[in-house]
């Protein structure tokens, strides 16, 4: 499970079979998007989707610290809103989901920015909230 993670189809379709029997539904899910996640990519997959959530996040909050601006604060609403819908249905996985590429787009939009606009400071400093000047 660390490496691949179990397919979840078959892990919901193997050990839920009397509940699908006596619904007459078969569960191809958990309901529960973070649950599937660590289901299909396994832990270490797990955690670095955590990994590149959180320092989209605080770039984004860095980001609107440096200069507040509602083009970046919309980042920070909407990683949290792709957290809350994930919570409820597991969207973010699926093939070709607009989660997924929305996801996608705002870690790399927000790194681009964030290098341009941090490019020559010390990412210590940056983190500390020590500098916080303008670039040119």
């Amino acid at each position: 499970m660390l490496r691949s993670g179990l397919k979840g189809e078959q892990l919901w379709a193997v050990s839920l079979v009397n509940g699908t029997v006596a619904v007459r539904w078969p569960v191809t899910h958990s309901h529960h998007g973070y649950l599937d996640f660590l289901l299909q990519l396994g832990l270490l997959g797990f955690l670095i989707f955590l990994g590149i959530y959180w320092s989209t996040l605080i770039k984004a909050y860095l980001l609107v610290r440096q200069k507040f601006c509602l083009d970046y604060f919309w980042v920070i609403i909407a990683l949290i809103f792709l957290v809350q819908t994930n919570l409820a249905e597991p969207s973010l996985l699926a093939q070709n989901d607009f989660f997924w590429i929305f996801f996608a787009m705002i870690t790399l939009s927000i790194s681009v920015e964030f290098k341009q606009v941090f490019h020559n400071q010390n990412m210590a400093q940056v983190y500390q909230g020590q500098a916080l000047t303008s670039s040119p």
